[in-house]
């Protein structure tokens, strides 16, 4: 009957022991997988990060751009209106010209 009882509790054992390898297995497949998901997920989050540093850079370059060619209008808006105010400048010095040509050629008209 001892020997029974040791070998029930042996048998008891031995199962226990199995049950507990079976499920110390599950559960180191079960934190492979999750280790393997963890690299995965390491691996997108570093792609996504790259790709928001280089989305960031060009925004960056494009903002830069744009005030370089905002500047650059002003310049252009600058410099048209300084030659429209030379050229209103010009005209208005050709019709004083225009004017003091009329009155000669009428003073050199009256002296005949």
């Amino acid at each position: 009957m001892k020997e029974e009882h040791e070998l029930k509790i042996q048998d008891v054992a031995l199962a226990k022991t199995r049950q507990l390898d079976k499920i110390k297995g599950d559960l180191e497949a079960r934190i492979q997988n999750f280790e393997q998901e963890l690299l995965r997920s390491a691996a997108d989050n570093a792609a996504l990060s790259r790709s928001l540093q280089e989305r960031s850079n060009m925004l960056v370059k494009i903002s830069e751009e744009k005030a370089h060619a905002e500047a650059e209008i002003e310049h252009h808006k600058s410099n048209i209106e300084s030659c429209e105010r030379e050229i209103n400048s010009l005209k208005y010095e050709l019709h004083v010209i225009s004017k003091e040509l009329e009155i000669r050629n009428e003073e050199k008209n009256m002296s005949m």
